[in-house]
């Protein structure tokens, strides 16, 4: 869906346009939702207790498409119970000699789930050295006004600066936690991660059937999960800080010190 840039810029409270209040205009409930995508930044709706549903939308950004896709939770629906197919040995070989169908499909589920591993890592990479520079920048940003600044500013200026180290602080805490989320994982997840390095290079690359590889496949999915859910999380940490941290603030800034500017001609 697309906002209007008008229904940006006349909504009455402008911290009140929110995903969540897009939703009520559509019918739905957070609980519904799977995720959505913004700016090209996708936010997991952690099963509609995701503390974005209650963040400000990004102001539209001029030459950029702005809207908004919403993934929806597709409801489950009663089915019949399968029917049990013969009993045959596990992992039994194909006629023609080849490996089992249900064994193919496990090689090709940890083989696709290591390379999207792979790609997560880099991914995470990037994004942390972009959130450490982002948390140095809100630093810098969060301070008191100087003299000049102080003189010329008037009260709307000063309430509206006071609210921008609001939110500078509170963008900066979520940058802190996630950044620190990524370090402790990087630590505790170290053993598991060459565990399924090494089984992948040994056994998957190769295709051989190895005792647990049922537990290997659902042990490869789980750490993907975790790995993208934590970049998603990262990634709209950053796209925060930004809109709701520094760009605030640099716009606060920018309008106190043209009127420090006009007042010295």
């Amino acid at each position: 869906m697309n906002i209007p840039d008008e229904t940006f810029r006349s909504y009455p409270q402008r911290q009140q346009l929110t995903l969540r209040t897009v939703l009520s205009w559509l019918g739905l409930e957070p609980g519904c939702v799977w995720q959505w995508t913004q700016h090209r930044v996708t936010y997991d709706a952690q099963q509609g207790a995701s503390a974005y549903f209650d963040q400000p939308l990004t102001d539209p950004v001029p030459g950029v498409d702005s809207g908004i896709a919403i993934s929806i939770l597709t409801p489950t629906m009663p089915v019949a119970p399968p029917i049990a197919p013969p009993a045959v040995p596990p992992f039994a070989p194909m006629p023609s000699g080849g490996v089992p169908t249900d064994i193919g499909d496990l090689f090709e589920n940890i083989d696709t789930d290591w390379k999207a591993i792979v790609k997560a890592e880099r991914d995470l990479a990037l994004c942390r050295k972009k959130l450490v520079d982002t948390l140095t920048r809100l630093g810098s940003l969060n301070r008191d006004l100087n003299h000049e600044e102080q003189l010329f500013a008037d009260t709307a200026d000063k309430a509206a600066w006071m609210d921008a180290r609001r939110w500078l602080r509170e963008t900066a805490s979520r940058v802190s936690r996630y950044l620190k989320d990524c370090d402790v994982g990087d630590t505790t997840s170290a053993p598991k991660r060459d565990w399924m390095k090494q089984t992948y290079e040994q056994y998957i690359v190769p295709k051989q059937v190895f005792d647990g590889i049922q537990h290997a496949q659902r042990e490869f999915e789980g750490y993907r999960k975790m790995v993208q859910t934590l970049f998603v999380n990262m990634n709209g940490a950053h796209a925060s800080a930004v809109s709701d941290g520094e760009r605030r603030a640099q716009q606060v800034l920018a309008r106190i010190a043209a009127k420090v500017r006009e007042t010295k001609k």
